[in-house]
This record gives C-alpha cells, sequence and structure tokens, in this order.
C-alpha cells in the first residue's frame, strides 16, 4: 500500500486516539490494515488489545 495523503490522515487520527500507546509505524501499520480491511497478525499483545482492527496475537515461546 503507498503512502499517500488519506493512509497519513487515518494513521494520524489513531495516533491522536491512542497517545502514548501507539507508535507512529505502529499507527500506519493499523490504518493499512483498517483500510484494507485486513487482520492485523502481531507478536504485541498491545496492538491486539487496541481492537482498533481485527488482530491475531502470535505468542513466541
Amino acid at each position: 500500500m503507498p503512502l499517500d495523503e488519506r493512509l497519513t490522515h487515518v494513521a494520524g487520527g489513531l495516533k491522536c486516539i491512542h497517545r502514548g500507546k501507539l507508535s507512529l509505524a505502529d499507527a500506519y501499520i493499523l490504518a493499512a490494515a483498517k483500510m484494507l480491511g485486513g487482520t492485523l497478525i502481531t507478536t504485541d499483545s498491545r496492538l491486539a488489545e487496541l481492537k482498533t482492527v481485527p488482530a491475531r496475537l502470535i505468542e513466541i515461546p
């Protein structure tokens, strides 16, 4: 997904909503998943707990 104004706007909105809990990189990842209607696959439990997009948490032993 190319970085464009719409993706940046969605990522910025998520960053503002989750201030202090979300890095800018994570905001872009969540924004892309949200715009594409995808499921986020992550090892970061904090991202999965946000419930912004459907998420699948992979636990690494």
